[in-house]
Order: C-alpha cells, then structure tokens, then sequence
C-alpha cells in the first residue's frame, strides 16, 4: 500500500498551498489580530469551496475524500491559519438544516470552537462568529454563540 498523496490529491494540496500563501499569507502574524478570521476571509473561503469539500456532492460539497481534507489543512496550517477554518468546515460536516448548512458553507455565518474549561466554555476564534462548535468525546453541537465575555456556562 502507497500511503503518499498522488494524482488529484496533489493538485488539490497544490491549489490549496498556492490560494492560502496569498488569502492568509504568513506575514500577516507580524500585526494586529493575526489569528482572527476575518469575514472577508471566511468568504473567500467559501467562494473557493473549501468549508464543503468533504461533503457530498447532493449536500452541496465537493464530495472529496478525508485525504483530500487532510491535504487542504496541512496547508492551513503550514500558513498558520485560524482556527475558525477548521471549526467552519467541521460545522459543515455536523449540521442538518439545510438553510443553516448554507449559511455555512457559503460564509455567511462564522462559526467559533468552544472548548469545555471545567463547567464553562471557552470561545476561541473570531469575535464575530454568530454559532459556536462544541466537540467532545460524544460528538459534535452547534449552539448560538454567545454575547461578551470569552467564558459561557454550560447551563
């Protein structure tokens, strides 16, 4: 078995590789914010498809394979990329309203991680991200993000 990436999988790490150098250029860690995705960035994200690449092609996606996705956030993070990328392309794979899933995947809503610190939540990613994703060893939920404060209980 040939586990390296071959073929399509390299031109879409190509693709991607090339896309995020310039959309999220590494330099930008020298200023202000540099680990907050912005909403410009989130849509031009979504117009390039990169929040439904592992979804099926019926849901709206790209219907690529986890490798695929793996090699799309190597590059990612080889740019130093928000955390909000991830968490938006994890929502996309959770959520089952359509409208919302559309809301996604198109950038229309951001969607931050929440992160279980004891009997609180602690918000990471853009200030403006309106859903919050929690994922934990039971799964993954999508809640309404909330207003202020970087801790939220978990009433």
């Amino acid at each position: 078995m040939y586990l390296a990436p071959d073929g399509d999988e390299l031109e879409i790490a190509s693709a991607a590789a090339s896309y995020l150098a310039d959309a999220m250029p590494i330099e930008r860690l020298h200023y202000e914010n540099p680990a907050d995705m912005s909403a410009a960035l989130r849509t031009n994200l979504a117009e390039m498809g990169w929040f439904a690449l592992a979804l099926s092609s019926d849901a709206g996606g790209s219907g690529l394979s986890a490798v695929e996705h793996a090699l799309f956030f190597r590059e990612v993070g080889r740019q130093c990329g928000p955390i909000d990328v991830l968490t938006q392309s994890l929502a996309a794979n959770v959520v089952q309203d359509k409208a919302l899933l559309g809301s996604i995947t198109s950038g229309a809503v951001g969607i931050a991680l929440a992160v279980r610190d004891g009997d609180n939540l602690r918000i990471l990613g853009a200030p403006d991200a309106a859903f919050v994703l929690l994922v934990d060893r039971s799964g993954a939920q999508l809640f309404g993000a909330p207003q202020g404060g970087e801790k939220q209980s978990l009433d």
